[in-house]
């Protein structure tokens, strides 16, 4: 198993996230794959979400 990490480019086919009162599911087309970049990780009960515009500006990206 390899371990990703922050900025990494993550291929899947198929994505699912659970909340506790719904869910949300992803597949990719036949023959194709989602990519998704791993900005980070925060607490599951969302006491301290990710400042995702610092995580993109660490990453060298840049609001135009």
């Amino acid at each position: 198993m390899i371990e990703c990490k922050d900025g990494d480019v993550i291929r899947m086919t198929t994505f699912t996230h659970v909340n506790p009162d719904s869910q949300f599911t992803f597949k990719a087309k036949k023959g194709r794959v989602a990519v998704f970049l791993l900005l980070g990780e925060e607490a599951k009960d969302g006491s301290a979400p990710l400042d995702l515009e610092a995580r993109l500006n660490r990453f060298g990206w840049v609001r135009a």
